[in-house]
């Protein structure tokens, strides 16, 4: 099963920055043509898109899990993208572009007889942040 061999055309990008009482839900979500979606979940408990700085390109590999989910309707795999390019520029008060530049990311999950692998996930995309504190 090959998801793609240069890039995933994204459908609908979201973005959620959620402070509640215990914890915290960062993460950014692309939904694709064909029903897949990539999630990246944030770990670092200091990361908030609002103090970004302007028109500065971060790089938020370091920040995010050192892995994206790729979801389909029925399962879901683990790509280790430790040593690739996951950057976050923000371009407006609340607009954000996302590039991911991956080449033959590490499969570290996947159900029983799969062998899932892209060689390349090239995504460019804006986005917003939903915020609830």
């Amino acid at each position: 099963m090959i998801f793609n061999d240069e890039n995933i055309n994204i459908e609908k990008a979201e973005a959620c920055y959620i402070i509640r009482k215990h914890s915290k839900d960062t993460y950014i979500k692309l939904y694709s043509e064909d029903e897949k979606s990539i999630v990246f979940s944030f770990c670092d408990n200091e990361f908030d898109p609002r103090n970004l700085e302007m028109n500065k390109k971060t790089d938020i590999n370091k920040l995010i899990y050192w892995d994206i989910s790729l979801k389909t309707k029925d399962t879901y795999y683990l790509f280790d993208i430790s040593k690739d390019k996951v950057e976050l520029t923000r371009i407006d008060d609340n607009l954000f572009e996302l590039e991911v530049d991956v080449e033959n990311p590490n499969m570290i999950y996947s159900p029983i007889n799969e062998n899932a692998t892209f060689k390349n996930l090239i995504i460019k995309t804006n986005i917003s942040f939903t915020y609830n504190e």
